[in-house]
């Protein structure tokens, strides 16, 4: 016997199980679909610096990054197949995003069509 917090614990060892039956069985696999995070792409005005975060208010964008101000562009599933669509690294913007919360890119806003 040995005490735990003022109490007596009995401590049991069963001799008769086998070491086969001690060793801890595989639990079933249950995969979950997760939703992908949101990415807010914003631009840096009358520039071609963009900035992916993962802040829809943007309040992590570097001010030093842009001398003008940062306006919001759109938003952008978290997943290669959604930042393929911009001509960058997306696999190392995806690394960067998870990592900073911030991924900051130079491309033409020509290719980004957003609705008037």
């Amino acid at each position: 016997m040995s005490k735990l917090k003022g109490r007596e614990v009995l401590i049991v060892e069963d001799e008769t199980l086998s070491h086969s039956t001690r060793t801890a069985r595989p639990r079933p696999s249950i995969e979950i679909a997760m939703p992908a995070l949101s990415v807010f792409v914003f631009q840096c005005e009358d520039t071609d610096l963009h900035a992916l975060t993962l802040y829809r208010s943007g309040d992590n964008l570097p001010s030093h990054a842009c001398s003008e101000c940062w306006r919001y562009r759109g938003r952008l599933r978290m997943t290669l197949q959604s930042l393929v669509t911009l001509p960058l690294d997306a696999a190392a913007a995806i690394t960067q995003l998870r990592t900073d919360g911030l991924s900051l890119a130079r491309f033409s806003s020509g290719i980004i069509l957003f609705p008037q």
